[in-house]
C-alpha cells in the first residue's frame, strides 16, 4: 500500500489497506475487518494536526465520500453534516441556510469530525472550541456498533465523542 503523510510532512503512515467509505455502514465494516485481523483503523480527515493521531499502520478511511449537509433544523438552527465535509464546505452551505457557526479556527481545509474530535478552537478567549457546538452524533464503536448519542440518547458518549481524538471505543466485548 502507499504511503500517508499528513500535512507538514512530519508524521508518516504505511497502511496496508486504504479504504473510502461512503456510509456508516461501510464503516462499519472496516472497523469490524481491522478488529478481526487484529489491526488499528484511523481515519485521518486531512491531516492537519501536528501530531501522530492519525497514524496507522492498519487499515486507513479516507473521507472524501462522507461529505455534505444531510439535514437541517431552522427552528434549532443546527444541521447535519457528513464526518468528512471540510470546514470551508460547511461555513459555505451554512452561509446559504444564513447560517454560522459561533467560533471558527484559522484552518477552514479540516474535517468536521478532525476539528470536533481534536478540539480545534477559535478566535478569543470567550467561546468554546468546535466540539462544544456539536449538539449531536453518530459513530462507529470499536466493536462496528452504530451509536447515536446526542442529550437525550447515550449522552455520556456524546460528552466523550465531542473531544475523543478517534480514540473512544465501546466497553462491549
Amino acid at each position: 500500500m502507499g504511503t500517508w503523510t499528513n500535512w507538514s510532512g512530519l508524521s508518516v503512515a504505511h497502511p496496508v489497506q486504504q479504504r473510502t467509505p461512503h456510509d456508516a455502514g461501510d464503516v462499519a465494516e472496516a472497523v469490524l475487518a481491522a478488529r478481526n485481523d487484529g489491526l488499528t483503523v484511523k481515519m485521518p480527515g486531512t491531516g492537519h494536526s501536528f501530531t501522530d493521531i492519525a497514524v496507522t499502520d492498519g487499515i486507513q478511511l479516507l473521507p472524501g465520500s462522507l461529505r455534505g449537509v444531510v439535514g437541517v433544523d431552522q427552528d434549532a438552527m443546527t444541521v447535519t453534516a457528513l464526518a468528512g465535509t471540510p470546514l470551508h464546505e460547511l461555513n459555505t452551505a451554512l452561509e446559504r441556510l444564513h447560517l454560522s457557526l459561533h467560533n471558527m479556527g484559522d484552518i477552514a481545509e479540516q474535517t468536521i469530525a478532525g476539528a470536533i474530535s481534536t478540539g480545534t478552537h477559535g478566535t478569543g478567549g470567550h467561546r468554546s472550541s468546535l466540539s462544544a457546538q456539536v449538539v449531536g452524533l453518530e459513530l462507529v464503536s470499536g466493536d462496528g456498533t452504530l451509536l447515536r448519542a446526542d442529550a437525550t440518547e447515550n449522552p455520556e458518549v456524546l460528552d466523550v465523542a465531542r473531544l475523543g481524538l478517534g480514540r473512544w471505543a465501546s466497553s462491549r466485548r
